[in-house]
């Protein structure tokens, strides 16, 4: 499971990384991502570029959050991406954390279709993608 809080944290990482990686590699004083984004876009310099190039991945991991925040409502406050092959044990935990399931006898406790629990509960949540994976996250 990724709390949002998390990817936030890593984007910040990221961006941070960049800003020093451009500024040591070109001996540049820019402060923020968004003036670095803005000075790449301007650059017409091939070494730029270049830098830009190599470091593709982490520019399109950022992409990949920011797509995410305007995806999830609740992003800044801390989502949970349940991946969903886990989304039926996730189902199981949160109904044994709301309900008192110690006192049900074994015979009705052990029959209870935790599928079909996760299916009627996965109504209230929504399908997003992280780096290849799908999740399912409260709508």
């Amino acid at each position: 499971m990724i709390d949002t809080r998390d990817l936030a944290e890593k984007r910040e990482e990221l961006q941070t990384n960049l800003v020093d990686s451009f500024n040591d590699y070109f001996d540049t004083e820019i402060e923020d991502f968004d003036e670095l984004t803005k000075h790449i876009d301007s650059s017409e310099n091939e070494d730029v570029q270049e830098w830009r190039d190599d470091n593709s991945d982490d520019f399109e991991h950022i992409e990949e959050i920011d797509e995410l925040e305007d995806e999830i409502s609740e992003f800044s406050f801390g989502e949970t991406l349940i991946p969903n092959d886990d989304f039926t044990e996730y189902c199981e935990d949160i109904v044994n954390d709301c309900y008192n399931l110690r006192d049900v006898p074994g015979f009705i406790k052990d029959n209870i279709n935790w599928k079909g629990v996760a299916s009627d509960l996965s109504a209230d949540y929504t399908n997003v993608t992280y780096q290849g994976e799908s999740y399912l996250v409260r709508a």
